[in-house]
């Protein structure tokens, strides 16, 4: 239900464009057709959530970007916080602020007095987290781990060593580009009875969820991730 108030709205997005729109409950729906003001990582993403939430007042939305390439927070979303008027942040899939850079506004909304409620929507990071086996009580999400080999090296065996000693599970994603470069270098890197869990294409017709060791991967079909967003996770 709409709270009373200047409200941050916390969107659910679809993760992928084949997601069926029942994945949004009624009430859901009712709230994201009932705004007119947004922050957005694109405009793409937003307008079409609103489309299939079938917004009845498209013309008349206004929205403001915000993603990696701002600095910092667009004037017009301080506008719109000083306005005090109720507002959705979109991401570009899944939910704001997981593995997404709409956080900054979160915080600007707490700092600006306004109620701060999130709606419950498919997540990549934590399906992945649920479907992986690993330890879902203790871990820790890293987003992007480092792109030259040497850096991910030694940043592969830190994670090693703290997994030794806490058991916790590490997870973290990867520019689906570069997916099977970095399967393969994991394969390389990691000890033979760590378990390394894939999960790729979550929620759509092409979804792969697989946790296996790594010397059960070296024996199995490369995986068909190539260009698909996928959640890597380590754990023993």
């Amino acid at each position: 239900m709409l709270t009373s108030g200047p409200t941050l709205y916390l969107l659910p997005n679809f993760i992928d464009e084949e997601c069926n729109p029942d994945y949004l409950c009624d009430a859901e729906k009712f709230i994201i057709r009932s705004l007119q003001h947004f922050v957005t990582e694109s405009k793409s993403a937003l307008f079409t959530l609103l489309k299939k939430c079938a917004h009845p007042n498209l013309e008349k939305i206004q929205w403001i970007e915000f993603n990696e390439h701002h600095v910092q927070l667009p004037a017009g979303v301080l506008d719109l916080f000083k306005q005090k008027v109720s507002v959705g942040l979109v991401s570009d899939a899944g939910l704001p602020s997981m593995a997404d850079p709409g956080y900054p506004v979160v915080r600007q909304a707490h700092l600006s007095g306004y109620k701060v409620v999130p709606l419950p929507g498919p997540g990549s990071v934590y399906m992945a987290i649920m479907a992986s086996g690993l330890n879902a009580q203790c871990f820790v999400f890293h987003g992007y781990l480092p792109r030259e080999n040497h850096a991910l090296r030694k940043k592969l065996i830190d994670i090693q060593k703290q997994i030794q000693k806490d058991s916790y599970s590490h997870f973290f994603i990867e520019t689906p580009y570069r997916n099977l470069k970095m399967f393969e270098f994991l394969l390389k890197s990691l000890p033979e009875d760590s378990l390394l869990s894939i999960c790729a294409g979550l929620k759509t017709q092409s979804e792969f969820i697989k946790t296996l060791s790594i010397s059960a991967w070296k024996k199995n079909n490369i995986p068909n991730i190539h260009k698909v967003p996928c959640v890597f996770g380590i754990g023993n």
